[in-house]
């Protein structure tokens, strides 16, 4: 039901500087940026850093997680797993390792792995909402609804500040065809982020299926104005209000 996804793991993962062993200084410098241009969203650059400080250090963990998260961003997902294997083999107790390499079996249809590994990252740090907030989303991909709404509840209970749990919890309710649940959840996650553009695109959905479609046509002029095809909503939007007539 969800018109566009969201990688939890990867948009709110922890840059942290984890050092290498050679090289110290320049490997450091090389790593912090990779990470700007990371954040910048300019992967190859980002990659072409990391490349330079697994050159200099080849056990710089943080870098060939990084990377594989830079691989995922641009769909080379085989390259994401290679990467993202090491970081777990150099270091098994770095939960964010797991979680993202979870996410990337997730996008290659591989739900029992994923679900494997964001299991374990919650093993290692269960107090992290990120790690349950994607495991709701790949248990949700997997058909599992109700185990997505349990992650998602947890999620929520321990950050209530977390919007990218609220729209994967509303992706749920779609799903379930609940669409006034969804709106309540769709309007916490804006409330908390004026910006969330997908946010916006959910919500038009639900309105749409709630039949409320001068609403629906409220959050698709935002959602476009912050830079989404409003064709391909349009699309989407079309597509429910003939389900709607079907079963009305």
């Amino acid at each position: 039901m969800v018109l566009l996804k969201i990688i939890i793991g990867l948009l709110r993962l922890p840059f942290a500087l984890l050092p290498g062993t050679i090289g110290q200084t320049t490997a450091t410098k090389l790593y912090s940026n990779g990470v700007r241009f990371q954040q910048k969203g300019m992967m190859e650059e980002a990659i072409a850093e990391y490349d330079k400080v697994l050159e200099r250090d080849p056990y710089f963990v943080q870098a060939y997680s990084n990377r594989g998260a830079a691989y995922h961003q641009l769909g080379n997902l085989d390259l994401t797993i290679k990467n993202l294997d090491e970081a777990i083999r150099l270091r098994p107790k770095m939960a964010v390792g797991y979680s993202n390499r979870g996410m990337a079996y997730g996008s290659m249809g591989q739900f029992r792995k994923a679900i494997v590994d964001l299991n374990s990252a919650i093993q290692l740090n269960p107090k992290f909402a990120d790690f349950y907030s994607s495991r709701g989303y790949l248990q949700k991909e997997a058909g599992r609804p109700q185990n997505a709404l349990r992650d998602l509840d947890r999620a929520i209970s321990i950050d209530s500040k977390f919007p990218e749990a609220y729209n994967n919890r509303a992706d749920v309710y779609l799903s379930l065809n609940q669409p006034q649940q969804a709106v309540g959840d769709l309007d916490e996650a804006i409330r908390l982020d004026r910006r969330f553009a997908i946010a916006y695109v959910n919500r038009s959905l639900a309105w749409t299926m709630m039949g409320r479609d001068r609403e629906a046509q409220a959050d698709v002029a935002t959602a476009a104005s912050m830079g989404l095809d409003r064709g391909t909503i349009m699309a989407k939007i079309e597509e429910l209000k003939a389900e709607r007539q079907v079963g009305g």
